[in-house]
Formats: structure tokens, sequence, C-alpha cells
């Protein structure tokens, strides 16, 4: 007779042999849940963490309920590594990139102090593993809004993200275009922290920008939200902030699956996009004006090789490049070029 454990085993088994990459795992899984209504919350919960564990630690592996064992029991020996293929941008060493990608990560929190505080006091006596720090909390589960209705009015961002929009030339009066922004994570954090007179933030995307307005709805009068192009449209700023799209690479430990599927293709056509999106920018900005190039990502094509083949030759001049978070501080890898426009 077959036990609990096992059929939970079959059942994930079956999960990751009928998933063929799209959509992301995480948005299948919940598909998967819909149509089985007899999983319970703990059954979502095991099925959704070995599937996530497969593409971090055994990802091309064959498939048996006796590696999913394994993988509960933390015995196996993960050959997957994806970032062997690629030239790495700043000197990354891949096997610390491996060890990185194979870790849950965790989630940060961040706010208005006292919110955070409540919200903090909160979980402690309900025994929800968390750390406070001086500006955020540091979850390593993820918050149900469901249970937690406080964290609604709190940010959930990653502290390599924030870290990102951190010490740039941003002021009271200043203008800033968050020409690629998705859902707006960057753009809330600068209003929080320099809290400038206007904020433009745009998506070629539609369906980004309603969730964009449903988020700062009442968060701030200084935010403008257009559809537009930012490898054709343009936008006048005194500092323009290129989240750019990406392989997403350094954030590959969220969505491991993405590595999985992940080919040189992928990679040339992002590069191509990125080029574009600098080049329309770069040669319509203003003198004087900061741009500011972000990417999530750790491969060298979608960072210095912009710096060498688009940015400089268009008359910006490198002020700087570093990766921001990663291992050391336990978040996602970011790459950061800030420019001057100097003709």
């Amino acid at each position: 007779m077959q036990t609990y454990k096992n059929r939970q085993l079959d059942i994930a088994c079956n999960l990751l042999k009928t998933y063929t990459g799209t959509p992301n795992l995480d948005v299948y899984l919940q598909a998967e849940f819909k149509k089985n209504k007899q999983f319970g919350s703990k059954d979502r919960r095991f099925y959704r963490e070995i599937c996530f564990q497969y593409y971090r630690r055994a990802a091309g592996s064959e498939l048996s309920i006796e590696l999913l064992e394994s993988l509960l029991q933390d015995s196996v020996q993960s050959t997957f590594n994806p970032y062997k293929a690629y030239a790495l941008s700043m000197e990354l060493n891949s096997e610390r990139l491996s060890s990185w990608f194979q870790k849950k990560p965790p989630f940060y929190i961040f706010g208005e102090l006292a919110r955070i505080q409540a919200l903090y006091n909160k979980l402690e006596i309900d025994g929800v593993h968390v750390e406070w720090h001086k500006d955020y909390i540091k979850s390593f589960d993820l918050i149900n809004a469901q249970n937690y209705p406080e964290i609604t009015s709190l940010q959930i961002m990653d502290l390599g993200s924030y870290s990102s929009i951190l010490n740039l030339p941003i002021k009271s009066n200043s203008t800033v275009w968050d020409a690629c922004s998705g859902s707006g994570g960057k753009s809330l954090a600068i209003q929080r922290v320099y809290g400038p007179k206007r904020i433009v933030c745009s998506d070629v995307r539609n369906s980004v920008l309603n969730n964009l307005k449903q988020r700062f709805n009442g968060n701030s009068n200084a935010i403008e939200i257009k559809q537009m192009d930012a490898s054709i449209d343009f936008e006048q700023a005194d500092l323009i902030l290129i989240d750019a799209p990406c392989s997403g690479s350094g954030t590959w430990r969220r969505s491991p699956d993405r590595a999985a599927f992940f080919t040189d293709k992928d990679l040339e056509r992002v590069h191509n996009l990125q080029a574009k999106i600098l080049e329309n920018i770069i040669s319509k900005a203003a003198v004087n004006t900061i741009i500011v190039y972000l990417t999530c990502s750790v491969f060298e094509l979608e960072n210095e090789a912009h710096i060498a083949n688009t940015a400089t030759k268009l008359g910006a001049e490198l002020i700087s490049k570093e990766i921001i978070g990663g291992i050391d501080i336990d978040s996602d890898y970011l790459y950061r070029a800030v420019f001057k426009k100097i003709n």
C-alpha cells in the first residue's frame, strides 16, 4: 500500500514531468492546484518546495521518487550550474554563484518604520521566522496578506534591488524617469528615500501598468504613469533609470526553472533589446543628464559589453560600475552603471 509521503512524491514527480517551461513554474503550479481542489495548503506548500528544489539542485537529472526523496533529505550532490556556460561580469565566480543559486531566498519588507515594527511584533508573537534590521524585516517565509493585512501598506522588495537605488544624485527638485518600471518597486523606493518632485514610470506592457496603478494608488501625487516603449519613446528628466529587460540571471534562485530553460538565443535577444534602449535614451538625453543602467543579470554581455559597444560611443561618460547585492548580503545580484551625458 502506498504511503502518504510516497503519494506526495509521486504527484510531485508527475507535476515536474508535465512541466514544459511555459509559463513560469510558479504560475504553472498555481494552475495545477486550482485543477486539483483536493490538495490542501500543506500539500501545495510541499509540491511547490520540492519542485523548486529540483530546479535549484537537480535540473537535468532523471526524475524519480528516489531523487525527490534525496532532495528532501538534502543528500543530493548538485551538478547543475547554469553559470558555467557564459562570461560573467566583473570577476564573478561561477562556483560561488552556484552555491548562492541552490539556497532558498529570503523576503525583505520595507516601509514606514512604525508599520514595520508593528508587523514584526505580530510575526514574533505568531512564531514566524523573521529578523529585524534597521530599515527592513527579513523573512524566511512568504508572508500572506490574508493573515497579515499590514503587509499591503508595506513593500516587499529584494535587499539588492533596494540597494541599487541608493547613493544616487537625486534631489528634492529632481525629475526622475523610470524608463522600464515594471511594477514600480524601485520608483516606490526612490520616492521614499529621496522624495523627488516628479517620477515618471513607464513600461511598454499595459498589463504591468495596470498592476502599477493599483500599487501606487494613494502612495504619491508625484508619480506619473505612462505607457511607453523605451527603445523608441523618450521622456526628458534629470535622472533616467533604465532597469533593463534582462536574462534575470541574478534572480534565478527565485525562479530556478528559468535557468533550466535558458538558451543562447534568449541571451542574444535581451542583449539586442538592451542595446536599442540604451541607444535611444542616451542619444536623446540632454547634456548633464544622469543615466543609471541596471540589470538583474550577472552576464558580461548584458552589462560591461554595453559600455564599450553602446554607451560611451554615444557621448555618455562612465561615472561608476559595480555589482550590487549577492551572496554576501543574501540577496539578488544586480549590475549598476552610472553615466553622465557629456555631449
